[in-house]
């Protein structure tokens, strides 16, 4: 796990990257050698006006919006803009599914603006179902004193938090707005960008698992594994759960409390004096952020817990640096992507009937999903069910699924030459 990978720092040389600093004065001179290129090939003076208002968005962006990345330290510094793993990993994502798209496309002869247009359309639908899908998950994680501080802490993203089911069905609606728009058969162009946004998908996976998000639970068994850093949410729901801490605990009673049924030979429990029998009544996450630590690692955590009525505590230099073994779920979810999307891309040129594609891989995806499920711990399950809302969707997704299989077996349609109009072909 590496959530941040590089700092770009607050200032150098003495001046501010952003703001009233080095990023404007980097803009001030583009546009001009934009001015002076202008004038050397006899460019119309007019051509250059009517380029200044996007120069302008651009050092508006840079004095105003840029400096609201910055990470801050305890006391309020500035500290830089962080280039986070997910974010780095979402923009390959978006690289890789727009480039096989392309390359889908001009087998069908459609023009590049358009695939790149529906392109921005799935990008845009993708990022706000993926998020909208999170913010109602975890509304409590979003919700600050003034609707401009709970708006500002939606809009980052790029620091994790972006659902994957969200984003497909947000996608779904995107095309078939664009669809319904530029008066293009839906389910033909389905088929097309499918395998596209799997890979994405895939490469997106390897951002959860730098960020530490969407992991699987503790693997006791012979199995790869993986193990999160100090400060990681992994690490965080084991230290809240007491697993961490090297206890067993039984379902939580009507007080929320919880009898203890195993203590592991060595952990923090055992030298705390905790025993089989022992009523946990309360485990709360403590950070430090006051602590030394680097920019790009993780917050020290501490715990204060309550057990037969004692308080303990256990500081950052008490616990583990490392999170027990669990399950590769990120990983897992990455290669069934990149299978299926590779499936999928093959079984396209065989299979011309409209809405198969699209029918396979969402029936396909639906069940290694609901499978995958049962090793990730950090959904719970909902309404009164063993089931959790992915899980549910899940089932929801193998039933269109299956409805679009069904049409193309019984309704044989091939629309793939109407996704290029007439004058609108790729050159």
């Amino acid at each position: 796990m590496q959530s941040t990978l590089y700092v770009i720092p607050h200032a150098l040389l003495g001046l501010p990257v952003f703001g009233m600093g080095w990023g404007a004065i980097a803009v001030v001179i583009a546009l001009a050698i934009r001015w002076f290129y202008g004038r050397k090939i006899g460019e119309p003076t007019s051509a250059f006006q009517q380029s200044l208002p996007t120069w302008g968005i651009v050092l508006l962006l840079m004095i105003f919006l840029f400096p609201r990345f910055e990470m801050l330290d305890s006391e309020g510094v500035p500290l830089g803009i962080p280039i986070r793993g997910y974010g780095v990993m979402l923009l390959l994502a978006v690289s890789s599914g727009l480039g096989l798209a392309l390359l889908r496309g001009r087998r069908l002869n459609m023009a590049a603006d358009t695939i790149l247009a529906l392109a921005f359309w799935l990008f845009c639908g993708g990022i706000v179902g993926a998020r909208a899908f999170y913010v109602i998950q975890k509304w409590d994680e979003f919700r600050r004193p003034s609707l401009g501080e709970t708006v500002w802490k939606i809009l980052q993203f790029t620091e994790g938090g972006l659902v994957v089911f969200g984003a497909l069905l947000g996608a779904l609606v995107a095309m078939i707005l664009f669809a319904r728009i530029r008066k293009l058969p839906i389910l033909p162009l389905g088929d097309l960008v499918l395998p596209s946004f799997l890979v994405g998908q895939s490469l997106g996976r390897i951002g959860c698992l730098l960020n530490g998000c969407c992991f699987g639970g503790v693997c006791d068994l012979p199995l790869p594994a993986v193990q999160f850093p100090h400060g990681s949410l992994p690490y965080i729901q084991q230290l809240s759960t007491g697993e961490l801490l090297g206890i067993k605990a039984g379902v939580p009673k009507g007080d929320g409390s919880r009898v203890i049924e195993k203590v592991g030979e060595g952990s923090v429990a055992e030298k705390l004096g905790w025993t089989v029998g022992s009523q946990v009544e309360e485990i709360r996450v403590v950070q430090f952020p006051q602590l030394p630590h680097s920019p790009t690692e993780p917050v020290p955590l501490g715990a204060e817990i309550q057990v037969n009525g004692l308080k303990y505590f256990a500081g950052p230099a008490d616990l583990p640096k490392w999170s027990l073994r669990t399950h590769p779920a990120q990983i897992y979810s990455a290669i069934d992507a990149l299978l299926l999307a590779g499936l999928l891309w093959f079984l396209w040129y065989f299979l011309p009937r409209d809405g198969l594609i699209i029918g396979l891989g969402l029936g396909l995806h639906a069940i290694s999903r609901f499978l995958l499920e049962w090793i990730r711990t950090d959904e719970a399950p909902i309404l009164g069910t063993p089931l959790t809302i992915s899980q549910w969707i899940s089932v929801l997704l193998f039933v269109g699924g299956s409805v679009l299989i069904l049409r193309a077996c019984l309704f044989s349609t091939n629309s793939r030459g109407e996704l290029a109009k007439p004058g609108t072909a790729s050159t």
